[in-house]
């Protein structure tokens, strides 16, 4: 029988030193973000992969943030999971999803392999989504969305979350203790309670027609369900909007 392939985005930790507008890790509000994930959290993670390597392959492992090259053992943490992937073959490929390599360069004493991928993209060539866009609130009608299969379930510093875009959504939202789970389930949870708020969740004509009208990186305000939610978020964090 073959096994099911999932993808994994890791989001070691959510600090950046760009403020990008529409960024959907809130950067803008939270600008001094220390939350990182421990060595401890990766060994458990990876034990985790190989604990369900009967159950679903996991097909490649995307280290995320905030920007990722930031965290503080960032190195121990590649050689970590590169050597799970080389040594063990416990998955296919690493992605290293970086804001830019002109601020952030990829270290110098890491060197190429075939099965890795630094991704990095000028704050000039980005486009966002207006994430604090409810489709609820704008009245769009829905359609597929691809981030589940594309970037695959989420980890931070707190467990797992479905998909790499609900991060902020289950923050801003209150939904962690029913949303973020201890290990990586075989089957995905939980998107009616998220995707209402995601604008990833909105068409593809609506969103195609957004991305003719916005090149670039665009700020914009928050919908009335992301309002309150950030209302309450902030105060529960003693941020400011």
């Amino acid at each position: 029988m073959r096994l099911p392939k999932v993808n994994y985005e890791w989001n070691i930790l959510l600090g950046c030193g760009r403020v990008c507008p529409g960024c959907d890790r809130s950067v803008e509000h939270y600008r001094e973000r220390s939350e990182e994930m421990s060595l401890e959290q990766i060994d458990k993670a990876i034990q985790q992969i190989r604990d369900g390597r009967k159950r679903f392959r996991c097909k490649k492992i995307k280290l995320a943030g905030g920007e990722p090259t930031k965290h503080s053992q960032f190195r121990e943490i590649y050689w970590k999971l590169f050597h799970a992937m080389v040594d063990e073959d416990l998955f296919d490929g690493i992605k290293i999803n970086m804001s830019d390599d002109d601020r952030y360069p990829r270290p110098a004493d890491i060197p190429n392999h075939p099965q890795v991928r630094w991704l990095h993209s000028h704050p000039r060539k980005k486009s966002h989504l207006p994430y604090m866009q409810a489709p609820q609130d704008l009245g769009i009608e829905m359609g597929p969305c691809r981030i589940p299969h594309t970037c695959g379930m989420s980890l931070d510093i707190i467990g797992w979350l479905p998909c790499s875009a609900s991060i902020m959504i289950v923050r801003a939202f209150g939904l962690e203790k029913e949303m973020y789970k201890d290990e990586p389930p075989s089957e995905p949870w939980g998107y009616e309670k998220i995707c209402r708020w995601c604008i990833h969740s909105a068409n593809a004509d609506w969103k195609k027609k957004w991305f003719e009208e916005h090149p670039g990186l665009t700020k914009t305000k928050p919908t009335e369900s992301w309002i309150a939610a950030l209302v309450f978020e902030c105060r529960r964090a003693a941020i400011a909007l």
